[in-house]
């Protein structure tokens, strides 16, 4: 996706349309701390604190331990590190602020959402869909289950009147101490886009519509229930 962005015009130029987001948001979501800069002001109690501290006094007093070395460019997960003594964050330190960023731990792995909305690009969605899920070890969606969106929609009015997102849009929360706090927004199709549409959330349709068409999409019936991913081995004899 970055690469495409960062490329669009060379695409347009061939002839093709691009399904991408504003360049814009795309640049700010590469980098995590930059990101955290950006949508503090937006949402306040609702941004998770972060830091590039190397304070490990500092830190332990204002997060408790453990708490969290992210990467500031990442995805699924990759290369979290967990700090549960100064011992284990000596082993990073001459890496945050270049390479990590510091974070507390917030909710837990039960508590985790994932929100698609698609978005219109002057401060509004059409469509959206939650999903409450548990991920996989390689950090992608493995178990879902659909839950109410509306107890989103403040949260996604807000972020959407600020960054002004355009198309399929993908916002990660998490609840902690009855508020949930934004994890990362990606802008782009959720990974769990296939889970979205077998409940009647269909973002690759939308986003043909939107894109070659111009049509918004209306709000979907999201049908209730529960997903599961699995691996399956397939067995080709030659």
């Amino acid at each position: 996706m970055f690469h495409w962005s960062a490329h669009r015009e060379a695409i347009v130029q061939c002839g093709a349309r691009p399904v991408l987001n504003r360049a814009e948001l795309i640049d700010v979501c590469q980098d995590k701390w930059r990101f955290y800069l950006h949508i503090r002001p937006i949402l306040r109690l609702n941004a998770i604190d972060t830091s590039i501290s190397t304070d490990f006094g500092e830190l332990k007093r204002m997060y408790g331990l453990p708490f969290l070395a992210k990467p500031r460019q990442g995805y699924a997960g990759r290369g979290i590190v967990r700090i549960a003594d100064e011992a284990s964050f000596a082993g990073i330190a001459d890496k945050v602020g270049t390479r990590y960023m510091l974070q507390p731990l917030v909710g837990t792995d039960d508590d985790e959402y994932t929100v698609s909305a698609f978005c219109d690009g002057q401060g509004s969605y059409s469509a959206r869909m939650a999903l409450k899920r548990k991920l996989s070890m390689e950090g992608y969606t493995e178990k879902a289950e659909t839950v109410s969106v509306e107890e989103f929609d403040p949260l996604l009015t807000r972020l959407c009147q600020n960054l002004r997102p355009v198309g399929p849009t993908n916002f990660q929360f998490r609840k902690h101490e009855g508020e949930f706090k934004l994890l990362e927004i990606n802008p782009r199709i959720s990974s769990a886009t296939s889970i979205r549409c077998a409940f009647g959330y269909n973002e690759a349709l939308m986003a043909v519509d939107f894109y070659r068409e111009g049509r918004l999409p209306l709000q979907p019936v999201v049908r209730r229930g529960t997903a599961v991913r699995y691996v399956e081995d397939v067995i080709s004899y030659s």
